[in-house]
């Protein structure tokens, strides 16, 4: 699947919450991280924290999972 595919408003219609766009760059994020593009990737996530925490869904496993890949896609293994 490419992180294109993924509409936010097909799913914010099966399961309204409007954190959906954040979730989706997660995923995004993971895809791009993955792939080896860091900057790609945490200039998806910055965005997507944000989001959750405005919609107090901080919680959210995906913005759990959002808070980790930054972390993680921060750390330069580059001597």
């Amino acid at each position: 699947i490419d992180g294109d595919d993924l509409d936010a408003g097909i799913l914010e219609g099966i399961s309204p919450n409007a954190i959906w766009p954040y979730r989706l760059d997660t995923l995004r994020a993971q895809l791009a991280a993955h792939r080896g593009d860091k900057p790609g990737a945490r200039a998806l996530l910055d965005p997507a924290i944000q989001g959750f925490s405005k919609h107090k869904a901080d919680d959210d496993r995906f913005a759990v999972r959002a808070r980790a890949l930054l972390d993680a896609t921060s750390t330069d293994t580059t001597p």
